[in-house]
């Protein structure tokens, strides 16, 4: 063995001892298995590889939510309409069918700025809201946005904002039925 290889096997054998006394210390500090450690780390790991599209591609007013994620995930991300379906909990022939409707009224590469923010695919998993509501509330719950800022970042009504959260919340009220609705103001 040369040096540079012995160095490397010194070093990862370093880091298996450390990572082996990490995870006994969690055992120990926490009463769990060594099982349930694992799996909060492949967890982690797979929530670490979410799908995510930037928001800049929602400000194309041409395109409609579902238009625009699907033509990015396509274009940009090369993926089957099978996988996409799967990733929006959707079927395969819908996909094909708005991604070819957002070619043809949008046939340029959608612009893509990375430095804004990032949104998980798997938000748009739940099919009893609808898209713009499951983003708005995303960015609510999850980025602490106000709605003035989501209206600016998705180029869209503050008062079309404020409306989908409110349907959003409704809905999971009634999907939770932990309360009752409070009627709508005339």
């Amino acid at each position: 063995m040369n040096d540079k290889n012995r160095m490397i096997h010194i070093n990862t054998e370093e880091e298996i001892n450390l990572v082996d006394s990490l995870i006994k210390r969690i055992i120990e500090k926490n009463d769990v298995s060594f099982s349930s450690v694992v799996d909060l780390l492949k967890k982690r790991r797979k929530e670490d590889k979410a799908i995510t599209f930037p928001s800049s591609i929602l400000k194309n007013r041409s395109l409609g939510v579902l238009e625009a994620v699907t033509k990015y995930l396509k274009e940009e991300l090369n993926l089957s309409y099978h996988d996409m379906a799967s990733l929006l909990n959707r079927n395969d022939r819908p996909i094909w069918i708005t991604y070819n409707k957002a070619k043809q009224k949008f046939p340029e590469r959608l612009i893509t700025d990375r430095s804004s923010v990032q949104i998980p695919i798997s938000i748009f998993t739940d099919r009893n809201l609808g898209l713009l509501e499951n983003l708005t509330k995303y960015l609510r719950e999850n980025l602490n946005l106000k709605n003035r800022e989501i209206a600016k970042m998705l180029d869209r009504d503050n008062r079309t904002i404020w409306t989908c959260y409110d349907r959003a919340i409704r809905k999971d009220r009634i999907k939770n039925n932990s309360s009752k609705i409070p009627k709508k103001r005339k």
